[in-house]
Order: C-alpha cells, then sequence, then structure tokens
C-alpha cells in the first residue's frame, strides 16, 4: 500500500498502511501499539532505525493528530515515514540519520475524534470521552448567558483561592 498525499486517513486505511511498511520494510520499521482510545482503537506508534541497538541512540519522537481536526499532521506523520524509508539506501542523509539515529512516530494520537473528521460530516476538538465527567465545581453551561461556554472562575465566600495581586491570571491560597 503506497502513501497518498491528497488523501486523509481512515483509522483502518492507517492501520494498513502501517502493516504493509512493516511488512516491506521489517530490518527498518517496528509497529506497536502503545495503547487504546476510548473507543478500543489502538494508538499506533512506530520505531524507525538501521541496525544496531535502537534503545543506545540518540531519539526523535514526531507525532501528529493530537486533536481531531487536525488530520493533516495524521498526513505529515506519514508523510515523513514513507520519506524515510523509501530513502533509506538511496538518499545518503537518510542512510545515515536511520544508521545513527532512531526515529519514533505516532501518527494519530486522537484516532476516536479524527475518525469523526474523517469518515462524517462532523467534527471535534477532542475524543468522544466528556472530559469533565461529573467533576464537582465544573458547570458545562452557559453560565452568565453570553451564548458562550467558557472557562471561568465563580468567586466563593468559601474559597481558598485568591487572585494574585500582582498578575490576576494567577489564583493563590
Amino acid at each position: 500500500m503506497l502513501y497518498r498525499k491528497n488523501h486523509y486517513y481512515t483509522y483502518e486505511e492507517i492501520k494498513m498502511l502501517l502493516s504493509a511498511w512493516q511488512q516491506g520494510y521489517p530490518s527498518l520499521l517496528k509497529v506497536s501499539s502503545i495503547g487504546k482510545t476510548y473507543e478500543g482503537r489502538e494508538i499506533f506508534a512506530a520505531e524507525m532505525t538501521a541496525g544496531g541497538n535502537p534503545e543506545r541512540k540518540p531519539g526523535i519522537l514526531i507525532n501528529g493528530n493530537l486533536h481531531s481536526k487536525e488530520l493533516i499532521g495524521s498526513n505529515a506523520v506519514l508523510y515523513a515515514m514513507e520519506y524515510f524509508l523509501s530513502g533509506y539506501g538511496e538518499d545518503p542523509s537518510v542512510t545515515k540519520l536511520l544508521e545513527e539515529k532512531t526515529l519514533y512516530f505516532i501518527p494519530r494520537i486522537n484516532a476516536d475524534g479524527a475518525e469523526i473528521s474523517v469518515a462524517t460530516p462532523y467534527t471535534r476538538r477532542g475524543s468522544k470521552r466528556m472530559f469533565h465527567e461529573e467533576e464537582e465545581g465544573v458547570y458545562p453551561a452557559d453560565i452568565n448567558g453570553d451564548g458562550e461556554i467558557v472557562k471561568m472562575r465563580i468567586p466563593s465566600g468559601s474559597g481558598q483561592w485568591k487572585c494574585d495581586e500582582i498578575d490576576s491570571r494567577l489564583m493563590v491560597p
């Protein structure tokens, strides 16, 4: 499976692409899962290096798609992976880099949210998981009626924190 620059990848397509690259470049690429998303999708990480112990080489981490709508981040990571894989043995600078360093890639951190963005007409900034599920003191509502839900401080006479006298953005005991 070849990388396509003009295409936003679904989770399944990324999974297939990484698997194809791992099979095509077994001496350079090792793909694993570093965890699962809220909806159970694997979060893939790839280790790329040529020869030697990868843990004894300086490492470089390249990751993308932290926020669900940032699909170009996944494409940039996949493009970089394709560039280094196809350049090894062909481009002296790529060959030298992979012989001296270990590159780590995480193409899509927010796989759940990205899947909404790439596979439906809808978008989300984050994941499907609620960020503040029933957390005391958090009110996910338009509290002051201005039409916006934003983070705000609600003064409490019995609160343990107050605004700093020098920098009101900070809270102090």
